[in-house]
């Protein structure tokens, strides 16, 4: 899933308007696993990561209203306090 994600964009990505917001959010989220899976971070990643996970949660919420955030998605919520330590 994650090589999908990486090549996904390259494979179709012209073929999306880039205005699309669930786009977005899915780059939003290719942001976030940049960052999560970066063999070094920095803390003004990790302020970042946070802006994103939580922009993420808040556009995934507005796109999918009747939708609620599943457990996996809540996990990212944790991510920049874990990485941190």
């Amino acid at each position: 899933m994650w090589c999908l994600g990486r090549f996904l964009p390259l494979i179709i990505g012209n073929l999306v308007p880039q205005d699309d917001e669930r786009w977005q959010l899915f780059n939003m989220l290719l942001e976030i696993n940049d960052i999560v899976f970066s063999p070094g971070v920095s803390e003004d990643n990790i302020g970042i990561l946070e802006g994103l996970i939580e922009e993420h949660h808040a556009t995934f919420l507005n796109l999918y209203p009747g939708r609620s955030v599943i457990p996996k998605m809540h996990y990212m919520v944790h991510f920049p306090s874990q990485m941190l330590r």
